[in-house]
């Protein structure tokens, strides 16, 4: 999986990530979501192009860890079929109470 690390302050958090995922054989990237060792979210990415996806994690103030596993990775040979995900920015947004 691929981990990024982040700073929680204070308060309720809505972190954001954005992904741009490939299809093959009209299927999208599975992508298995965890903060912390903590399982947050599963999702399957059926359209190409750039997405966000809100995560709602229960967690506290100070450092933690994103990881992303990407479960159902497809290349063919003659390169006709490349599933794929590429990982872009994590947002931290902290919600006022």
């Amino acid at each position: 999986p691929t981990r990024r690390h982040f700073q929680v302050a204070a308060g309720t958090i809505a972190p954001r990530l954005h992904v741009k995922p490939t299809t093959a054989y009209d299927i999208g990237p599975y992508l298995i979501i965890k903060v912390d060792d903590q399982l947050i979210g599963r999702t399957m990415l059926n359209r190409d192009g750039w997405a966000t996806l809100v995560l709602k994690p229960d967690i506290g103030a100070g450092e933690h860890v994103l990881s992303v596993e990407f479960a159902n990775d497809v290349f063919t040979k003659d390169k006709t079929q490349d599933r794929s995900v590429l990982l872009g920015d994590l947002e931290i947004l902290t919600l006022k109470p």
